[in-house]
Order: C-alpha cells, then sequence, then structure tokens
C-alpha cells in the first residue's frame, strides 16, 4: 500500500497520517492537486485509490470506495494465489 498526498503543507500532511492511522508507506511532493504523479494518474478527487500492474499500468481505479477497491484486491489476489496452488499461469 502506498499513499502520495496531494497537500501543499507538510504539517496538514502529517496530521491526516497520524489522525487517519494510515500505517503504510506515505509520500508527497508538497506540491498540491496540479503535481507531476496527480497528472500522470490522472487525479482527479481525492481520495484516489489505483493499483497497478508491475509495469505500472493502472488496472483498477476508484475514487474514494476503498471498500470496492479492497474487495477487487481480495478478488485479484486470491485468484492469483489458486492459480499459483495449481501450477497454472497466463
Amino acid at each position: 500500500m502506498l499513499s502520495i498526498s496531494t497537500d501543499k503543507d507538510a504539517g496538514n500532511w502529517k496530521n491526516a497520517i497520524k489522525k487517519d492511522k494510515m500505517e503504510w508507506i506515505q509520500a508527497a511532493d508538497l506540491s498540491g492537486p496540479k503535481s507531476k504523479i496527480a497528472t500522470e494518474y490522472g487525479a482527479e478527487a481525492i481520495p484516489l485509490y489505483s493499483l497497478l500492474d508491475h509495469d505500472k499500468r493502472i488496472i483498477l481505479k476508484s475514487t474514494g470506495n476503498i471498500d470496492f477497491v479492497s474487495k477487487k484486491m481480495d478478488t485479484i489476489f486470491n485468484l492469483n494465489e489458486l492459480k499459483n496452488y495449481i501450477g497454472t499461469k497466463e
């Protein structure tokens, strides 16, 4: 899990991490919502949840609906575990 903030204020960003108990990797360039990374990944609203493949392509994108993302990730990872278990590959 990785969070990338579009906040411009480092203090606000750090306080939000503590308040929301975000205990995973955090990053910010403090350039605001028009930052290079936000633009590259089409972050038009926050929070934006994106799942990337190994080539850094977006394979799942959702704004504000972590339950949807969580269910999709569970499906993806359980499917991959099953394929690994039975020895099939795509």
